[in-house]
């Protein structure tokens, strides 16, 4: 194991040589090579992050958290060169932050204060996404020697760039309806249930459940019973 990080290790120190211009010149956006420069995708890396840790619970342990492990995948992914050792653990990085990906979707689903069409279509919107990028070879290699070609080739990298651009947006029609507040249970303590005000003389509950009326419908003065007795009284005097 330590013969083969060794001989990684001079492989990607002799490829820097072969690619990386002799000045001291520091471009930010791209290597000698043309190709785009990592720290670009650093910021792409930690954008989608972003969007996708904030519809976890728990935010205060789990954001910095998932920032942190998006950002040590990046280097592993785009620094691969220049990182070998810890670009070898890249493909445990890279199925680890997969599986964050369904756990994204589901908690935007649950908490969504949107239409969730919109997560469907974001959804399928990734599937594609994904399976253009295969298709192009716009993604990742698996095989450390390629991925350190790879981020030294032009082509790769724009078209890698591409892909990551559309995740970001991609992700956000997902995940932009999710309040920064909400949180995994839903509290339930602060709901306020309205409730309409109980009628002292009405009730839809059986006398021998619900309440007795207070008073007794033939005697009460809002009854019309005294009123039809007295006029039949002032008749019969009449008579």
């Amino acid at each position: 194991m330590l013969d083969l990080l060794i001989a990684q290790y001079l492989a990607a120190q002799q490829l820097l040589s072969s690619t990386e211009s002799t000045t001291t010149h520091f471009n930010p956006m791209l290597r000698s090579t043309g190709a785009l420069h990592p720290f670009l995708f650093f910021i792409v890396h930690l954008g989608t992050a972003h969007l996708m840790a904030r519809v976890l619970p728990a935010k205060e342990i789990a954001y910095p958290l998932f920032m942190a492990f998006n950002a040590l995948q990046a280097a592993a992914e785009h620094f691969a060169a220049e990182l070998p050792r810890l670009a070898s653990a890249g493909p445990v990085l890279g199925a680890i932050g997969f599986l964050a990906i369904p756990l994204a979707y589901y908690f935007s689903f649950k908490k969504t204060t949107g239409s969730t069409a919109l997560i469907w279509a974001s959804l399928a919107l990734l599937l594609v996404a994904l399976l253009l990028g295969a298709t192009f070879g716009v993604v990742p290699p698996d095989d450390l020697a390629d991925l350190q070609k790879a981020n030294f080739d032009p082509s790769y990298t724009f078209g890698h760039m591409l892909v990551h651009g559309a995740l970001i947006a991609i992700i956000a029609l997902a995940t932009h309806a999710v309040p920064w507040s909400a949180d995994w249970p839903m509290e339930t303590s602060n709901v306020l249930v309205l409730q309409s005000p109980r009628s002292p003389h009405h009730t839809t509950l059986t006398p021998s459940l619900g309440r007795q009326p207070s008073e007794d419908l033939c005697t009460s003065k809002h009854s019309i019973g005294p009123w039809i007795g007295a006029r039949v009284a002032e008749h019969a005097k009449i008579a």
